[in-house]
Formats: C-alpha cells, structure tokens, sequence
C-alpha cells in the first residue's frame, strides 16, 4: 500500500512537471513559496494547476473581472496622460473617498487612501529642459501646439506679444500648450515661465518659431510601466502623483469610506482585486460545483458560536465559515483537498463530545 502511495505521488510529479500545465507563476510564488501549501500537496486543485487564477479570484487577473469586481465604484475624473511624471490636484470633497485608479491598457489598478497618504516632498530646483514648436491645429481656428519638458512636475505659461496660453491647475514634466489664433507664415518669438508645485519658478527660457507647414504633435508610445501615489499638499490638498514611462487613459474614482471600511477588513491586502472572502470561499465554488453537491455535508454561511471560535483555527470570512475554511482551494496532501485529515479537522471547531 506505501508503495502504491508514493508511486502515485511520483506520477502527479510527473505530471505536473511534463505533461500538465504548470501553476500559473503567480499562483506559485505566492503560495508555494510563502509556504502556504503544505509540502507534497498530492490533491490539486485544477484552476490552480491550470493557472486559472481568475476562476476563483474573480476580478484579480482579468480586465472584464476586473470591471466586474469595480462595480458601485463613483467615476470622477478620467484624462489621456502624455506621460512622465504629474501632480493631479484634487478638491477637498476626494478625502472622503478610497480613490480607485484605474488604466486599461495596460492594465493597471490601485486603491488610494488619502488617511494613509503622506506630505509631498519638496524636489530639486525646476528647470525648463526643452521647448518646441510640434504641432498646428487648423479648425476652427488655426492653434500651434507647443510642447515643454521639465525636470519635475511644473505649471507653464506661453506668452508671445498678444499671443499666450498655459497649462490648467494641475502640473506635468510634460505638455502640449495651445497658442490660439496665431497667423501662419508669422514669426512668434516667446518667453516660457514655469513654476514647481511650491510656486517656486524655473529660470525662463526664449524661443522663436514659424508655422510654414502642417505638423502633429508626435504620439507618444504606449505605456508600460505606472506607479501612482497619493500626497497631501501643504493645504492638505489630496494630490495624485503619476508616472509613466509613456502614454495611456486612466480614470479615477472613489468608494466612501464609511463603506469601504467595512469591506477592505474582508480583502486580503495582497490580492487588492479579490471579491470579498465570503465570496471567494464560498460563490466560487459554485461556478463550477453544483450548489445541491457542496454544503450538503456540513453547511456553510454561517457565523462560528464564541466557543467554537476560540479554538478554531481554520480560516473564516469575518468570522463565517466557508468552504475555504475546511478546503485549500489551492490543494492539499490529503483527499477532497481537506486542511485536516479525520477527526483533527472536526476538533478543530467542535469538542471531543
């Protein structure tokens, strides 16, 4: 019979390294790694081995999972970002709110506290890097386009005798201003002012050009690395701090915090886009077991008594007990995928009676 056991082992090995699919990468270091399975986990689950994550992290590894596990969130702002870095100053009523930040492409999702968020630290001396003629818009009136880079975030201001424009609230190390109403075949000479996130100016720099033929301004290359930060400004102001190494569309919005308190102590705080833990132990199981099949053994959805729940200690969803809390939903050394083999895993909540 040992035998047999460890033969059979041997071929789930074999399996799992050559002809099954490995565990998706970050199924793996996450949970083989931190040792959440326990060693010679035989019994499997197969999303796990198939790397299917998303199957019962509804909303963790998908783009349409994702939309799905955002649903109730209150959109405020949505922008194209050139790139770079940018301070995004939003109003006061934003404190209210967990801010969700989210890109599509690439996909990109983070949740902002503004009780957690700390003073914006004061950067080097803002200095005007480049300045360009790049662009001609023609309709409805002819606008040159003006491109400006900057060493650190910073509001621009354009002026070229009657002609001028400048950026809005917010500050970028890169932009496009506009300079409407400007004559063709005319030469503008113009004085750039910018001015750092403390109001402190940049030395200003001259420039001179000449709209003598069309031209756009240059499309910038998709994103594919994004940090985001939340600051608190001097004003305790909420400011959005972003970074790209390239263009993409993002959108921002909020969940109250009276609301998403309640919710947060039930996300796992490394699996941010995870449906709550009821749902994750309990309504995934149901996307491809049959409900008549699961709890029929022992019910689930319900709360653990105070003496049961003392000694238990098997995982809950705020104190319920799920299938989750018997079950590694990952895989497990022993059958049906149990934490406990026997009457251990009983004790683990009821007496010895």
């Amino acid at each position: 019979m040992r035998i047999r056991f460890l033969l059979f082992n041997l071929l789930i090995i074999v399996c799992l390294g050559f002809g099954a699919p490995a565990p998706a990468k970050t199924c793996q270091e996450c949970h083989l790694a931190n040792k959440m399975l326990p060693p010679h986990s035989s019994h499997l689950h197969p999303p796990y081995i198939e790397g299917k994550c998303s199957v019962c992290h509804e909303g963790s590894f998908s783009t349409t999972d994702l939309n799905a596990s955002l649903q109730g969130v209150k959109w405020f702002l949505k922008q194209h970002f050139r790139g770079g870095r940018a301070y995004i100053v939003l109003s006061p009523k934003f404190k209210a709110y967990d801010l969700v930040f989210q890109s599509m492409s690439p996909p990109f999702h983070k949740i902002l506290s503004f009780a957690s968020a700390k003073s914006l630290v004061k950067g080097p001396e803002a200095k005007i890097e480049r300045v360009w003629f790049c662009g001609v818009q023609e309709e409805p009136w002819v606008e040159a386009e003006i491109c400006v880079k900057t060493n650190v975030p910073t509001q621009v201001f354009i002026s070229c005798g009657g002609v001028s424009g400048g950026t809005d609230e917010n500050y970028y190390t890169f932009q496009v201003i506009p300079l409407a109403h400007v004559v063709k075949g005319k030469t503008y000479t113009c004085t750039v002012e910018a001015k750092d996130f403390d109001g402190l100016p940049a030395p200003p720099l001259s420039f001179s050009f000449q709209i003598s033929e069309p031209r756009t301004v240059p499309v910038m290359p998709p994103a594919q690395d994004i940090e985001v930060h939340l600051y608190r400004s001097s004003l305790d102001e909420p400011v959005l701090e972003i970074y790209s190494d390239g263009s993409f569309d993002w959108r921002l919005g909020g969940v109250p915090v009276s609301i998403s308190s309640n919710k947060t102590k039930e996300i796992p705080k490394d699996h941010p886009y995870m449906k709550p833990l009821n749902w994750s132990g309990i309504d995934a199981c149901y996307q491809c077991h049959k409900k008549s099949m699961l709890g029929v053994s022992h019910p689930v959805g319900v709360p653990l008594k105070p003496n049961m729940a003392l000694k238990n200690d098997l995982p809950l969803a705020a104190g319920v007990m799920t299938c989750a809390t018997c079950h590694n939903p990952h895989g497990s050394p022993y059958p049906y995928r149990l934490r406990k083999y026997g009457e251990a895993l009983c004790l683990s909540c009821h007496s010895q009676k």
